[in-house]
């Protein structure tokens, strides 16, 4: 006698691997998510520093960075009457130090060192470490 099609149990071995396969797809997708989430804001995050810096230094004005809990974000202002732009953490990475804001008056020094680490969803802790002088803005992975 001949076959024709598929037993149940072949028919629920082949959807097993499929759903398997779609359950590992979407894991993998989600972790990559997160870190590309994670690494645009690491990239915008030290561009808004760079800028920051940079207006300070051309345009001899007083520049200000701040963390702003309630907004889970950071503030970049140019003077105490400028409208402050704000970058948001998003919710794949965990801040882990909140430290005072830093001032840096119009043509001075950079004359404090101060880090900043956050936790990726993955664990790895990133940190930011600003340097004297100009406020050079350096990223180490741990």
């Amino acid at each position: 006698m001949k076959r024709h099609g598929y037993t149940l149990i072949e028919e629920l071995v082949a959807m097993g691997l499929t759903v398997i396969t779609v359950l590992i797809a979407v894991q993998v997708g989600r972790a990559w998510w997160q870190v590309a989430e994670s690494e645009r804001f690491f990239r915008e995050f030290q561009q808004q520093w760079a800028a920051l810096m940079q207006r300070n230094e051309e345009e001899q004005v007083a520049v200000t960075f701040y963390w702003v809990a309630d907004r889970r974000s950071f503030g970049f202002r140019v003077n105490r009457e400028d409208y402050a732009r704000y970058l948001k953490v998003p919710a794949t990475l965990t801040f882990l130090d909140l430290g005072e804001p830093i001032s840096r008056g119009a043509g001075q020094p950079f004359t404090m060192i101060r880090t900043y680490r956050f936790r990726r969803a993955d664990g790895l802790i990133v940190r930011f470490t600003t340097q004297l002088g100009r406020g050079l803005m350096i990223r180490k992975k741990n």
